[in-house]
Order: structure tokens, then sequence, then C-alpha cells
């Protein structure tokens, strides 16, 4: 801090005390003299001060009174006491009532110079200490709503009927988002980096920051998530992927949907580490979202409320089950369920559809049935591994 910038409130009823202080730090520093401590209270109510020297005998409030009345609102800025030489149970005074530094007149200009110096390193650290404690707290709650606003957008973007437009629009808004996050990213780590860490009072600001930090991390996923499964999947190649990646990733889109609903387990454990197969990676992502947004549509009023998805393969095809709680679909619907107008859910209802899905895996040469012999609503994807002839 630029020293013509620290105001120092010096407080002592003697006037030619007040004098020789401002004398001794006037060509360093901005000083503003009281001559009580009435005096001083107001013009901390007009200034911003930096450090405060005060006499600790004064008539009506004495200087420890006047540093319990600044413990509320100003116990950032360090006191220096001065009072006459041999005062022990001054100095002892000075000690409970939280003193920076205890000077015993008369003084010496080098001693006091050297006092006030230290002090305003002590003030700058404590202002930029509570700085980053309040912005940590500022941003942490801003993390929070972005990050609750991302994963309304991503099952929002998921249910949408206009899917053409999608890629478009989440590349905007992606990009948007990206840009402050990595701002933010970028300072809490320096934060983190900070070499006053060893201080143990700073303790619970970088505790803020690491968690600030990990919410940061979360909504990257949640954006990467996005930017896998909607981008230009027509053109995309058939390559091989991992089963328990593509999952992985529709799950993580739609995690804010299920946790919204805090009775609903979700389970993907029955899917091997190596499982893979030839497809387009987006679309098939997409078809796993639509399946599992679906399944927590229809456990949202069910006491038992699960869903789980496993998968297996044999030597040419690969299995994908999506089950939900939800009892088997009615006779009369499960021939209509893969009709392109065909949804129970009406305004709330997945506008990519089951007939969509099911055209998507047609051109992988695969399948989507109900199983109509489980007592649960449960989905089938059946894939070939290898695609020889892709539609």
């Amino acid at each position: 801090m630029n020293k013509e910038m620290v105001s120092i409130l010096v407080v002592d009823d003697d006037e030619d005390i007040l004098i020789l202080v401002k004398k001794i730090l006037g060509s360093s520093y901005n000083v503003i003299v009281a001559n009580s401590a009435l005096v001083a209270l107001q013009a901390l109510d007009e200034n911003e001060i930096h450090v405060i020297i005060t006499d600790i005998e004064m008539p009506e409030i004495d200087g420890i009174t006047l540093a319990k009345k600044l413990q509320s609102c100003y116990s950032y800025i360090p006191l220096i006491f001065i009072t006459g030489y041999g005062r022990k149970s001054s100095a002892i005074q000075a000690i409970k009532a939280n003193a920076f530094d205890f000077i015993e007149k008369p003084f010496e200009a080098e001693d006091l110079l050297f006092s006030v110096a230290r002090a305003e390193e002590v003030c700058t650290t404590r202002i930029e200490r509570s700085a980053f404690h309040i912005s940590l707290k500022t941003n942490a709650v801003d993390i929070l709503k972005l990050n609750n606003q991302i994963s309304n957008l991503s099952t929002d973007l998921v249910s949408s009927s206009n899917f053409s437009n999608i890629g478009q629009m989440t590349a905007g808004v992606t990009h948007e988002i990206k840009a402050p996050l990595i701002v933010a990213q970028v300072l809490l780590e320096k934060i983190n980096n900070l070499s006053v860490k060893s201080d143990p009072s700073l303790d619970p600001i970088f505790e803020h920051s690491e968690v600030a930090l990990s919410y940061i991390n979360r909504i990257f996923k949640i954006i990467k998530g996005m930017e896998a499964f909607i981008g230009e999947s027509e053109n995309e190649p058939f390559i091989e992927n991992s089963i328990l990646e593509i999952v992985k990733n529709a799950v993580e889109i739609g995690e804010y949907k299920i946790k919204t609903h805090s009775t609903l387990k979700m389970t993907t454990e029955n899917i091997a580490n190596d499982l893979t197969v030839q497809a387009r990676s987006v679309q098939l992502g997409q078809v796993i979202i639509n399946l599992l947004n679906n399944a927590i549509t229809a456990t949202e009023d069910l006491d038992e409320q699960w869903i789980d998805i496993s998968a297996t393969t044999d030597e040419e095809t690969v299995k994908i089950f999506v089950t939900n709680s939800g009892p088997l679909i009615p006779q009369d619907a499960r021939d209509r369920i893969f009709d392109t107008s065909y949804t129970k859910k009406g305004k709330g209802g997945c506008g990519l559809g089951l007939s969509i899905c099911l055209r998507i895996l047609k051109e992988h040469n695969g399948s989507l049935k109900l199983d109509e012999h489980s007592e649960h609503t449960k989905f089938i994807v059946t894939l070939p591994k290898i695609q020889n002839n892709v539609m």
C-alpha cells in the first residue's frame, strides 16, 4: 500500500504529543489527530483509518475503553498504545485490549516509525484477508447458482423437441459460461498458492477456496458432458466407444434432475470397464439420456424409486438395459410407445421421443425394445459390436 494513502489516527488529550507524533509521521503518512476518544470515533466514521495510536490515560473515555468500543467494527485496525514510563499496569491493560504494540513516553522517533510500519503491514494483510473471505463466499454462492442453472439447462436441452438447434445453442452457452469460470478458477488457485498459507488464521479461507474450486470443476464436467452429447451427430464417424463412459456422461448430465428426487437410487455398477461398441457416441449418448430422462419421470410418484443401467455382451452384440422401479407398461400403451406423437408426460415429455431413439439405433443396425417379461419397466438397447454395413 502507498504510504501516502495510509491514514494514521492519533488520539491523545495532550496537544504536545499530537504535534510531536504528527511531525514524526507527517512526511510519510496521512496523520489525523483527535484530542479525545469521542473525536476519534467521529474521525473513524469519516475517514479510512489503517493504524490507531492512542494514549491510555485520557479523561472521560480512556484508551482501553476506546479499544473495546472498536472491537465490533474496527477490529482489523492495529492499535498502538502510548503511556507514561514505568506504568506496568497500563501495559497489562493494553495487552488485554489486543494491543498491537506498546510504547512508553518519552519515545524515540525511530521506535514510533518502526512500530507504525509493522502495524501498516498487518492492517493491509487483514484487509486483504477479509476481502478474500467475502469474495470466496460470494463466488461460492454464484458458483452454486451457476451449477444449478447449467444442470437445469442440460436437462432442458435433452428434453427439447427442437433438437436440431441444440448444438449451436449449447456451443454459445458453454462458451459464455467457460470464460468467467476460468477466471474464477485461476483466482482461487492463486489464493490456494499464497505463501501466507502457514498462518493458521487463514485456514477457513483456504477451505472455502477449495470448496469453490471443487464446484468449478463439477461445472466443467457438466459442460464437457453437454459438449460430448450435443453436436454434429449426423456426420459423426462410427468408432469404438466405452459403454461405461457414455452411460456415465448421460448420468452426469441428468444428475441435477436425479438429485431433485431425494429418494431416487441410481445404479450403473453392472457395466464392465472394458465393454466397447462401434457407434456414434453423440447419438448413442442421446438415446441413453432420453431413456434415463423417461425413467426419472416414470418414477416420480412411486414410493420405491430406483433406476438401474446395466450391460451385457456376447460374441456379436452388446445389450444395454435401462430399468426403473415402475411397473410394466400396460398392453394398450406398448403398441404406441414408439409412435412419433405418443407421450404420457404432456409438456414435460422428452422431445426426442422413443421413435427417434429407435431411428438412431436402426442407423446403428441395432434395436430398441420393451422387455415384456419384466415386472418393471425395462428397455433393451441391442447393438452389434462391430459395424459392417452402417446405414
